[in-house]
Order: structure tokens, then sequence, then C-alpha cells
């Protein structure tokens, strides 16, 4: 069931109803503007504390005007995660992103997986939003999982795109496993294309940035059913992670798409309250995907990402 407002001529926000907690009921905002083909979905907040979507959302609203095809935007898929700003969505304590396709017959979070997920699946492609808690480029990404005969479409998506680099996840190999449960991951199980963005936290996002990735979704609209593509040489790479094994001030000593060696120096930590400094090198040779800027961090912390082919 939904309940649609009329809030600008031609936009459509709608609520999906996901139950009630206490005497609160809770819904899924839906917008929608446009019509005919293609039909995309953009899915935002996931992690409720990944805020620069919005700025995204709002650009493309209004260009809506000039968005060819009909859009279906979930601005905010993990509400109370973005009432408090957490990852989590914190009825369950779970990450929504690896709870799909979902379960309208489970917990509370299974059942928000559920509706985002039957919001997905008329969709001719899936654009899913998020932000890094580290310096980021335009990084833009698939997890094909094992349907490998999506890769084609997805490189096509992200081709339009345009992004600084691409980072490809398979969450049934290796490392990757730790993606199990994605949304793009349930999609491709069911043969939607999908791919993800990754962007600078709102603190760190700027115009200029925003205004880019807005005008490369709005590219993957107007050109999705063109026959030729522009073939750009976006590289494409997995990513390692750097862990913190000291705790303290971290300092970045490399750059954001820059090629380092294993062994070489990314960054120093200086321990609190004695400020000792401790080197942190790279554990392979790749490009620079993601780094912390400078931020007190603790044991364990998520550093950087390493591209690797």
């Amino acid at each position: 069931m939904y309940v649609i407002i009329n809030f600008l001529e031609k936009i459509k926000l709608k609520r999906v109803p996901i139950g009630s907690i206490g005497a609160q009921s809770v819904s899924l905002p839906i917008i929608e503007f446009g019509s005919g083909q293609p039909k995309g979905v953009i899915v935002s907040l996931q992690h409720g504390g990944e805020l620069s979507p919005l700025w995204i959302i709002k650009d493309l609203i209004e260009k809506s005007e000039i968005i060819q095809g009909t859009a279906t935007i979930i601005p905010v898929a993990n509400p109370f995660g973005f009432i408090q700003g957490l990852r989590n969505e914190p009825i369950d304590g779970k990450n929504l992103n690896r709870q799909f396709p979902g379960n309208d017959q489970g917990d509370f979070t299974a059942r928000l997986a559920a509706s985002i997920f039957k919001v997905c699946q008329p969709a001719d492609f899936v654009i899913d939003l998020h932000t890094f808690s580290r310096q980021s480029p335009f990084l833009a990404g698939y997890n094909i999982g094992n349907n490998l005969s999506l890769q084609d479409q997805a490189k096509k998506i992200i081709q339009l795109l345009k992004p600084d680099i691409i980072w490809k996840v398979n969450e049934g190999q290796g490392d990757d496993k730790r993606f199990s449960g994605s949304l793009d991951g349930a999609l491709a199980a069911k043969g939607i294309p999908s791919v993800f963005i990754e962007m600078p936290n709102y603190q760190a996002i700027d115009s200029k940035m925003v205004t880019r990735i807005s005008n490369s979704i709005q590219n993957v609209f107007n050109n999705f059913n063109s026959l030729e593509i522009d073939k750009n040489n976006i590289p494409e790479f997995k990513a390692k992670y750097i862990f913190a094994d000291q705790a303290g001030i971290f300092e970045p000593k490399v750059s954001l798409l820059e090629k380092v060696k294993a062994g070489q120096v990314i960054g120093t930590v200086s321990s609190i309250p004695e400020f000792d400094e401790t080197k942190i090198t790279s554990s392979v040779s790749g490009v620079v995907m993601t780094i912390k800027g400078n931020d007190v961090i603790r044991t364990g912390s998520k550093i950087a990402s390493i591209g690797i082919n």
C-alpha cells in the first residue's frame, strides 16, 4: 500500500509501510519522477550516518525535468539509523547492507531489506549511494557475485558514470565474503545490474563533486539505452584494507590515487599521551583508493584501502 503526496509538480513522494515500533508507525519514503524507459532506482543512506548522498539527491531532483526515463529514489533506506546517525540499523543492531534479499516475515531489519529489495526489482538498473569515513575520490564499483553475465552491464553503467576509479567486488570469494548479503550481490542473483558509488563524507565533499556525481547519474539515465558508450580507460581494482595496530593521531603521507609499493610509508600514528610516532606501511603494492585524513584513531581502525589488480 502506498500513501502518495505531490510535493512538486511531476514529483511524487510515496511511503511504503514497514510496520510499527511501540505507538510509532514506520514507513520507507520513496521519491518518483519521470516516465518511460529506462527505469532506474537510486538507494541512499543504507548506513544512517552516510549523509553525502542527500546532496546528490537534492541536485537530481532539481534536474528532474532533463532526466530521461523513470527515476525511483529511496532517500533514507535506514530511517532509525539516520535519526541516530548510526551506520547500522539500530532496532536490531545489524548492518542493513548485509541483510538482502531480506525477509518480510523476519526481524525489523530483514523486513526493511525486503521492502527495499521489492522496490528495486522492477528496475533496469540500481545505483546504491554510500560514503567513506576516509578521504575518497569519486569511486564506483560493482558486485556481481557468481553472475558473470552481468559484468558487461555493470561496466556499461560505470562507463557512463565516469568515476576516477572502479572497485570490483565478488562477495563469493576471498576477503570480499565480508560483503555477503549486500544489496548489489542480491540484485545480481536476480539478474538486475547494480553499481555502487562511494564518495567523501558530507563534511569533506564539495559542490563540485556533488555536481559531478549528480551529472554522472543523469548521464546513466539519459544514455542507458544507447548502443554506443564512451569507453574510458578507468582503472579497476580489488581492495586491500590497511588496519592500524596503534592508537593515536594519524597523519597521511600519501595522496589519493597515488601508486605505492609494499613496505612504503603511507602514514604515521603519534600515541597519546606520549606522542611517540610510529610509521604505518602498506602491506601491498597498488593504488591508494581511500585513506584517512588527519584523525584520531584506535587500534584496529581502517586506515586505507589499496587497489590491487
